[in-house]
């Protein structure tokens, strides 16, 4: 039979009375209501909460996002701009600490803002990090809206997910937050799949590029779908015609040609080199107590005294509302709640970073604004005074209160936690990279890096952010001819890794030394030692009985060039120009300039930015049967990105070359071809939608 949308739905441009669009609250809100309740108020609130997170950045140029893991990201933007796109997707790093496969999705994507936009190098992590932190609530606020026709629900849940989502203290894990929300622009697509063509096609494109950007992700996803596809099925009296009838077997089935096409191109190669699909997650090689004391941290961070009873009364609400009327928004939410169950694999023994199945999902974050909603909700069904006049009041002030703690602190952290580009690691990479420029054509680098096992030093992870932070700090043309020695100069210098007796530390010291021999043997080639990347309890900080001959590039000795080590002659020319750049990186650091500086410049970026992401959406979104505008507060940027991403990948698989300018424009002019092609002929159903 032919379904409708559920009994508490209200038709998109059906004329709504003030408490049909608020629920309950309407009564609360009253005529401030009439003016909230509609597309440009949300529009406006989504705007303040863009500039509440952007706000640092706005003001501080020199500001990188506050995570370590972001120069990861931005050194392969780099890469990808100016070198084969095959050897990107080689380059793994000692014990594979690099490898990113064909998570390929972001380089693209950025690639297209630094050519299009024609922003600078840290701009699209900025980008990147806010902007699908705040779609991912868009997506769910307007997912929540269009099985709800809430605006209580739409904006408790606008308003939860962010704070939420800074109170976690992960700032980058950028991939992540980009395939959480593509899964959401899935969930608004989900119902029209049957009935468009390019409902259809979007939705797969969104999962084929949640694969090639986090592909865990994707599978947690599409087991949550398959979930509800078992329990029509066993609803159905274990009838496979029900569950292939079910409103989730359109998601099923383009998720199948998905990952079919994921995979392919993983182990074929989409850009020549095949990858392993054990690239899509490298967690550091640590024990069930490093990560089960990391899970606590996170959750000790997330006010869990607050965040937990509220989520349990949104799932009490969840559950209530389901086994009574059996309705799709309960039932998505609940089943992708079931991913949560991952969090407990301690208990088995296995060591994973277990709250990565707490991000790997938006369903409990929405589950959070359910819980709010449902005190607000109970509050007004008093009817007997005072209560009916107090109590509605009383749950506001809860539900406001904790919000308002939660942004304050999430918001307080989001300001302070620190940065991988530090003004040392900046002044670093300025001289590395202009050195580099001067030097004869050819030259080669290598960077000495170490940070010895003990205490709280981590090995894998300083390795990790020495080489990211080196490599974010140069050009894209000098990517391909670095390498990391992570060990003591002393042992660099005798033609061996260093050895401490610690596992971890000695293969990386030995696959990083391999690197950095290979580069010293293969022609001219400058060593360089970067203090800020040399830890105390290294024989590299006292450079002094290290590396007696080092040659300082900084007027803050800051990077060293040790010529005895070096295959390549030291270059005066180059050392003077390094100086040169390091000082006027340092001035940048400490007078960054103003939001105002370069107007015209920043526009122009602004509008290539604003075309890129929105006028391929919109023209999809005009092809849309059903459409709302609420759910194009979300549908069109991220379907934009889906489009112009996954035309760039294919753009860059078809051309084998660096992604410049021209292919950037090429990329964006073919998705809007693509978009206008969809929109002149959207497709038509073959069949009514089944329950």
């Amino acid at each position: 039979m032919t379904t409708t949308r559920e009994t508490t739905e209200v038709e998109p441009g059906s004329t709504l009375t003030l408490r049909e669009r608020w629920g309950p609250a309407g009564d609360l809100l009253g005529r401030a209501g009439a003016w909230l309740a509609t597309p440009s108020a949300a529009l406006a609130a989504i705007a303040v909460i863009v500039l509440v997170m952007s706000w640092q950045f706005i003001t501080d140029a020199s500001r990188a996002v506050p995570a370590l893991d972001t120069a990861w990201y931005q050194w392969r933007v780099e890469y990808l701009l100016e070198n084969d796109p095959g050897s990107l997707i080689a380059v793994e790093g000692a014990r594979g600490a690099l490898a990113g496969g064909y998570r390929v999705a972001e380089p693209v994507l950025a690639a297209l803002m630094r050519t299009v936009g024609g922003v600078a190098a840290s701009v699209p992590t900025v980008i990147l990090s806010v902007g699908f932190r705040i779609l991912a609530a868009v997506g769910m606020a307007a997912f929540a809206w269009r099985y709800r026709r809430s605006w209580t629900l739409f904006y408790v849940t606008l308003l939860t997910i962010p704070p939420l989502f800074m109170l976690q203290r992960f700032f980058g894990f950028m991939d992540n937050f980009f395939s959480v929300a593509l899964m959401a622009g899935v969930l608004l697509l989900m119902d029209r799949m049957r009935v468009s063509r390019v409902a259809w096609v979007m939705a797969t494109l969104f999962m084929f590029l949640s694969g090639l950007s986090h592909p865990t992700t994707l599978a947690v996803f599409l087991v949550s779908m398959f979930a509800i596809a078992v329990w029509h099925f066993l609803r159905g009296r274990f009838s496979f015609r029900v569950a292939l009838d079910s409103y989730v077997a359109p998601v099923l089935w383009s998720g199948l040609v998905a990952v079919i096409a994921m995979v392919a191109f993983w182990m074929v190669g989409l850009w020549g080199p095949s990858a392993g699909l054990n690239e899509a997650a490298v967690p550091p090689p640590q024990d069930v107590d490093y990560f089960v004391n990391r899970s606590l941290n996170v959750l000790r961070s997330m006010s869990p005294l607050t965040l937990l009873p509220i989520f349990a009364v949104g799932l009490v609400a969840l559950i209530v509302t389901w086994v009574r009327r059996q309705e799709r928004f309960e039932e998505i939410t609940l089943a992708w709640d079931l991913p949560l169950a991952g969090m407990f694999g301690f208990l088995l023994g296995a060591a994973y970073p277990y709250f990565r199945f707490f991000n790997a999902t938006l369903a409990p974050l929405v589950t959070v604004a359910v819980g709010f909603a449902a005190l607000i909700a109970l509050a007004l069904r008093f009817t007997r005074r005072p209560l009916a006049q107090v109590a509605p009041l009383v749950a506001s002030a809860i539900v406001v209160g904790i919000l308002l703690t939660w942004w304050v602190t999430g918001f307080g952290a989001w300001n302070r936690a620190g940065t991988w580009l530090t003004p040392e690691v900046r002044v670093t990479g300025a001289a590395a990279d202009a050195y580099l420029d001067a030097a004869p054509e050819g030259t080669q680098a290598v960077f000495v890096a170490d940070a010895r096992p003990g205490g709280a030093v981590v090995p894998y992870g300083e390795y990790k952010d020495a080489v990211n932070g080196t490599y974010a700090g140069l050009g894209g043309e000098h990517l391909d001819r670095v390498a990391i020695f992570f060990g003591g100069i002393e042992d660099l210098r005798s033609g061996q890794p260093t050895t401490t007796g610690d596992e971890i530390y000695d293969e990386l010291s030995r696959d990083s030394f391999e690197e950095a021999n290979a580069l010293l043997e293969d022609g001219p080639t400058v060593v360089f030692v970067p203090v800020v990347y040399n830890e105390e309890g290294s024989p590299n900080a006292d450079l002094g009985q290290a590396c007696p001959e080092c040659v300082s590039l900084t007027d803050d000795d800051l990077l060293f060039v040790s010529p005895d080590l070096s295959t390549a002659p030291l270059s005066e020319e180059a050392v003077e120009v390094a100086g040169t750049a390091a000082a006027e990186a340092g001035a940048f650091a400490e007078s960054p300039p103003g939001p105002f500086e370069n107007l015209g410049g920043t526009i122009l970026s602004i509008l290539g930015l604003a075309v890129l992401f929105l006028l391929p959406g919109w023209i999809l979104f005009q092809a849309l049967p059903d459409r709302d505008p609420v759910e194009g507060l979300a549908l069109v940027p991220l379907m934009s990105i889906g489009l112009v991403t996954t035309v760039g990948v294919f753009v860059v698989a078809i051309t084998r070359s660096p992604y410049d300018a021209l292919l950037g424009w090429v990329t964006l002019a073919v998705a809007v071809v693509v978009a206008a092609g969809f929109q002149a002929a959207p497709g038509t159903p073959t069949r009514t939608e089944a329950d």
